[in-house]
């Protein structure tokens, strides 16, 4: 397995042992699991969702570290060391800001399939700064890369990896509806607040409620200007009524989209099913100095079972996508003139496994 390892574009690194590494990914993917072996390690610090939306409210990191243990047994998530949001109380200098305060608020929600902000780029390479600063690895634990990721490897020199997960297995494991009300309209947010991907959407799903119509027309104007939790409980609301199809149609169009720009990167594709694999996993260790303890596998009950359920829409999706991309991506790919299916393989994708 090779990593890829990016030009420095905006700032520079001096000894290799001090150049960051990103995990890339969405929700549900790993990546607590993968920052927690991080963590465990002196050698790193870990920044864990960089781009959550409670780095940016004081109240709700209190919450978080005040009930942690709670929190992560309901999500699965193993004890990542350190906790979650406290190294954003740290300041680069001693008479400097604290990291939080150079969050970038838009990064959560509205930038994730815009792309990043000069903003966001800048409170990276400060935590970046901070790490080295502590004599350590800076490792970031992204959540909601989105398109961010590219730009993020494309600007930020480092060890950029995208962890990726089976589209089924992970659409299980939003846990929506009834389970988790979090993953699937903040997802629905983000989509809508790109002008290009926003009508993606209205062609993928079959038949939105109403009231999520009108989410989906203003998202664009307000997603970014007003806090998230606002426009979040909004899609809440808007989307408790949305089926199976068309909550998987949210879902898996970000899906495509996330991945795909990852490949077409170049990044280096990772799964904690790949790390399953005796060579795969030592070759991991062996470049980061970590232990992968306690990896499992990641598949779910059912997962055949859906997979042939959802491929008539996958099917219709991946047409969708194609269509869009091959219209608003040539000038990013101007020799490539492949589907989504010849970069990712037939669906549900199980050769980039």
């Amino acid at each position: 397995m090779s990593i890829v390892v990016t030009k420095p574009t905006t700032i520079k690194l001096a000894p290799y042992d001090q150049v960051p590494v990103f995990l890339h990914s969405m929700w549900r993917t790993g990546s607590t699991y993968l920052i927690s072996r991080f963590a465990a390690s002196d050698n790193y610090l870990p920044f864990y969702e960089p781009f959550h939306e409670y780095i940016g409210d004081a109240k709700a990191r209190k919450y978080v570290a005040a009930n942690y243990d709670r929190l992560r047994v309901g999500l699965c998530h193993p004890e990542v060391k350190g906790g979650l949001f406290q190294v954003y109380e740290e300041r680069v200098t001693p008479y400097g800001p604290p990291l939080h305060s150079l969050y970038c608020p838009t990064s959560a929600i509205f930038d994730v399939y815009r792309g990043v902000s000069p903003k966001s780029l800048s409170y990276l390479e400060a935590c970046v700064r901070y790490a080295i600063s502590r004599g350590k690895r800076a490792v970031f634990g992204f959540c909601r890369s989105g398109i961010q990721a590219p730009d993020i490897a494309a600007h930020i020199p480092g060890h950029h990896i995208y962890l990726y997960r089976n589209p089924v297995e992970q659409f299980l494991s939003y846990g929506f509806p009834g389970k988790n009300d979090y993953f699937l309209p903040t997802t629905f947010l983000q989509l809508a607040s790109s002008p290009v991907w926003k009508r993606a959407f209205r062609e993928a799903c079959d038949v939105l409620p109403t009231s999520a119509h009108l989410l989906l027309t203003s998202a664009t104007y307000f997603t970014g200007l007003v806090p998230a939790k606002v426009s979040q409980i909004v899609a809440r609301r808007a989307l408790r009524h949305l089926g199976e199809l068309d909550a998987f149609s949210v879902f898996y169009l970000s899906w495509l989209i996330s991945v795909d720009a990852a490949r077409r990167s170049g990044m280096e594709m990772v799964s904690l099913n790949n790390l399953l694999e005796d060579s795969t996993r030592a070759r991991f260790e062996h470049t980061f100095g970590i232990v992968l303890k306690g990896l499992q596998s990641t598949k779910t009950a059912y997962v055949d079972e859906f997979a042939s359920r959802l491929a008539k829409k996958a099917s219709d999706i991946q047409h969708i996508y194609d269509h869009i991309s091959s219209q608003n991506l040539a000038g990013e790919y101007p020799s490539d003139n492949s589907s989504v299916n010849d970069r990712l393989g037939p669906w549900p994708h199980t050769a980039l496994q």
